[in-house]
């Protein structure tokens, strides 16, 4: 359970093809923002994370953040949506994307022990061992706090 975990550090992660509301990363994501937990988000390497990324950073909402785009390539999902409905549990897309559009870099970047300009690296860079590095940075500045 992401309660019980210090950090999460998220890369990738299915857009399509997984069971559930949505995407578990993406979950994944909304469980640590929920909980203040520190969260190392790796957007160079596409999937969930990098869609989540391009609207932290550039605004730019990724059509597979969409309602529409998950019934379009996810079969059954529609059926599971309406499911859902009628028990106030379906995934609200819109809701998610107005949440990811409020959270703050400075924010990020402080609880996981970063200036704001690392974390925008980590958030873009495409070279595994500088991702390291800065999670690394920033675990030895939270662990010592």
């Amino acid at each position: 359970s992401v309660l019980a975990s210090t950090v999460r550090i998220c890369a990738g992660g299915k857009l399509s093809g997984y069971k559930g509301k949505m995407p578990g990363v993406l979950e994944e994501i909304f469980m640590a923002l929920s909980a203040k937990k520190p969260l190392y988000l790796l957007g160079a390497f596409g999937g969930v994370v990098g869609a989540v990324c391009d609207v932290i950073l550039n605004e730019v909402v990724s059509d597979s953040l969409t309602e529409e785009w998950q019934i379009r390539h996810n079969s059954g999902y529609s059926d599971v949506q309406e499911i859902a409905r009628l028990n106030a549990h379906e995934c609200n897309y819109e809701s998610n994307v107005e949440l990811l559009r409020g959270i703050s870099i400075p924010d990020l970047a402080s609880l996981a022990g970063l200036d704001e300009d690392d974390y925008k690296r980590l958030m873009c860079s495409p070279f595994v061992d500088e991702c390291v590095h800065l999670i690394l940075k920033g675990l030895k500045k939270i662990s010592n706090a």
